[in-house]
């Protein structure tokens, strides 16, 4: 067979001759290895398979077929997910529109995501390595991704280093890649780690033939074979009507698959004279499934269909080993790729493969479980690590005195608690359980300080306390929500124009707004937060408290920030970021000019002294300028629900108008009647979406606040 550079230097050969290939082995008689130079199996034989022979050998063997059918579809169809790595070293889930995303998801226009993972993972392991041609556009980001089978890829080398690769296609055209928009995937072969990679299949390709040819030898036998087994020897010589006669009765009684096994009775001196062994007595088929086993080595046999010995016990056995030993240890080497595509987005990006090992998932489960019970864990935390949104009332722990919610004040007499179950010899004191289960639940777990002394803290320790409340940590944890709102409200503008154009959460403007207008009101957020501690604080010093006392108050200022506060928070930030992400689309469509104003669909004058009403009864403004000074689209206010809308030009007025744009043309409003007042109710109702959104994130943002701000305290209050 042709060598890869000969691939190369006669492509029309090339061709012909993989058409005489295909011709010679449509009835798989064919051999990996030469028989020639067969010694003492794949060990001893030279030269090796070609990676042809080896997929060819995969596409018409059965069971290797199988085996790698099953691993390959199983690796292909696991569930991944997209994180970006924020600044407090916490991954955030990016969103689906990202282009990251569509590219996983649809790699090239020939291939999805699906056969394009499937493929890989064949070829990595069958022959033991494949390339992955990134495309980029004009700004070189990559838009597609291609795989090439190593026989199809040549790469050039000068004086040692790689300059260029030569791809061929599967029409045996050529074309030329630079070497940084090329990965080659592999596994290493130990005999020349640096420029081969090893398969699977070279390791069983003498099984593989010696089980082909079995089967060839088989069907030939059934098809060819004219030797009879035996023969009945009868003395004298028989007349044409007694053979007749004789044949048809020793056919009846002994042919067929019926009477397989039944004892003839032979008469007049006849007898049986025996030929030869029949293909059972040869073994054969232990043979057969001898070779069999050594090819799926690594795939239990239900897994390919095989249910001869499987009991469900073995079978569940069976595929935790396979998720263990065959499907776990490649997750590192998939995500290791694919960091690699996805640091030409962005270098925050990384790429998380499902954990294939259900039982891990339990255990963890059970961990998790085990800690709420304990009182580790508090209800919200354990529902955020589960996939629950939080509840308002779920800052709580569970103590295992009787599984009771059990107050502040009621922990301060713990050891009396604890010695229900006779703990140091004290009898149980039953008398404060009972209580404890009257009382309100409170927020106390093992983050709170309880320091075995009293501590006075000074200005310089209230200090320390504020600085760890860090200015952007809380920027950093809501961008997720921030992005979530704009991406929504931008493709909802975008069909209010009439174009499909993609959000981009990385755009100069989407980034100015975050850090100037978002960051500049998240920071006064921080700063009211550090003003209400540092008032706690000072207030309790000055009555005497000590630690416990003001660990209770900061508390209460963060269950304030957890309940009204955040959800003011979430309503503003929410329509802010909506409505600033609408003129940021009408601006990029160019088809807007004027903007309106919109009232909530439930707007209550008496809420803001009609303010709202007054900036919408004025009518709309050109593009790009403000509705009052300051106020360039909605909020006007705290809780505001407004929202803007684009004015349109009437369309026969479109029609002639001018590059100059000249005056006097008419305007209305995009929508009219009822459809305007469904198309405010649905944003309202999208808006509502958006602000739970919000506020569920605001909250875990408090609370990680609350938890290190009592953590310095607890640090700063020890004697």
């Amino acid at each position: 067979m042709a060598t890869a550079s000969s691939d190369f230097q006669r492509a029309p050969l090339y061709r012909w001759w993989h058409r005489i290939q295909d011709w010679l082995s449509w009835r798989k008689s064919y051999t990996l290895v030469p028989v020639d130079r067969q010694r003492s199996g794949v060990l001893a034989t030279h030269p090796r398979p070609s990676d042809e022979a080896l997929l060819r050998a995969y596409s018409d063997s059965p069971f290797p077929h199988y085996k790698y059918l099953r691993l390959c579809a199983r690796i292909a169809s696991l569930d991944y997910n997209v994180f970006v790595q924020r600044a407090n070293g916490e991954p955030e889930r990016l969103r689906r529109d990202h282009p990251l995303w569509r590219l996983l998801d649809e790699p090239n226009p020939a291939l999805d995501g699906w056969s394009f993972r499937f493929l890989t993972e064949l070829y990595v392991r069958t022959i033991g390595s494949c390339y992955w041609r990134v495309v980029a556009d004009g700004l070189r980001v990559p838009r597609e991704l291609w795989i090439y089978p190593p026989m199809w890829v040549r790469p050039v080398r000068r004086r040692g280093a790689l300059v260029e690769y030569v791809l061929r296609g599967f029409d045996g055209s050529q074309a030329r890649e630079r070497p940084e928009r090329m990965l080659w995937l592999r596994t290493p072969d130990p005999l020349d780690p640096y420029m081969k990679g090893l398969g699977d299949m070279l390791s069983i390709a003498t099984e593989i033939d010696t089980f082909e040819l079995a089967s060839e030898s088989d069907r030939r036998f059934f098809q060819n074979d004219a030797q009879p087994p035996g023969a009945l020897v009868v003395p004298g010589q028989l007349s044409k009507d007694e053979r007749d006669r004789l044949h048809d009765e020793w056919h009846a009684r002994v042919g067929g698959p019926t009477n397989a096994g039944t004892v003839p009775v032979l008469w007049g001196g006849m007898e049986y004279r025996q030929f030869r062994q029949g293909r059972k007595e040869m073994d054969f088929i232990d043979g057969q499934r001898f070779l069999r086993d050594v090819i799926i080595t690594g795939v239990h046999k239900h897994i390919l269909g095989i249910s001869d010995d499987v009991t469900f016990a073995n079978a569940k056995a069976a595929d935790y080993t396979m998720a263990v030993w065959e499907i776990a240890p490649r997750i590192p080497w998939w995500e290791h790729y694919y960091r690699r595509i996805a640091a030409m987005f962005d270098p925050r990006l990384i790429v998380r493969l499902e954990n294939p090992v259900p039982e891990d998932e339990a255990f963890e489960l059970e961990r998790a479980t085990r800690g709420l019970a304990a009182g580790a864990l508090k209800r919200n935390e354990w529902r955020i690590k589960n996939g629950f949104e939080p509840v308002p009332d779920g800052d709580v722990y569970l103590l295992q005195a009787g599984i009771l919610e059990v107050p502040a004040a009621e922990q301060r007499s713990a050891p009396a608690v604890a010695s229900r179950s006779g703990m140091h010899g004290q009898p149980p004191n039953t008398q404060a359980v009972d209580r404890a289960a009257e009382r309100v639940p409170s927020t106390v777990g093992p983050d709170t300080p309880r320091p075995t002394a009293v501590k006075q803290l000074s200005e310089r320790d209230i200090r320390e306390i504020l600085l760890v409340i860090v200015d952007g940590d809380l920027l950093e944890d809501l961008r997720g929500a921030y992005e979530t709102v704009m991406a929504s409200r931008w493709r909802d503008a975008m069909e209010e124009v009439g174009l499909d154009v993609a959000f981009d959460a990385t755009s100069p403007r989407v980034l100015e707004y975050l850090r100037t207008q978002a960051g500049g009101r998240i920071r006064r957020i921080d700063d009211t937060t550090r003003e209400a501690i540092r008032d706690q604080l000072q207030e309790g010093i000055a009555a005497g408290e000590g630690i416990r006392d003001l660990a209770d108050r900061i508390e209460a200022v963060f269950e304030e920030a957890k309940g009204r506060r955040a959800v003011t928070i979430a309503r503003t930030e929410t329509i802010d970021a909506s409505n600033a992400s609408a003129v940021m689309a009408y601006r990029q469509s160019g088809l807007v000019e004027r903007i309106e104003w919109l009232l909530a669909p439930d707007y209550d004058p008496e809420e803001d002294d009609g303010a709202c009403e007054a900036v919408a009864a004025r009518g709309p403004v050109p593009l790009g300028e403000e509705f009052e000074p300051g106020v360039a689209w909605p909020p006007l206010h705290p809780n505001c629900r407004c929202a803007v809308s684009p004015i349109v030009v009437e369309e026969e007025e479109q029609e002639r108008a001018t590059a100059t744009r000249r005056k006097g043309r008419r305007e209305r409003p995009r929508w009219v009647g009822e459809e305007r007042k469904q198309h405010i109710t649905a944003l309202g109702h999208e808006h509502a979406r958006l602000e739970r959104l919000f506020a569920a994130k605001i909250k875990r943002a408090f609370q990680r606040q609350q938890n290190t701000v009592l953590r310095k305290l607890r640090e700063l209050g020890k004697p």
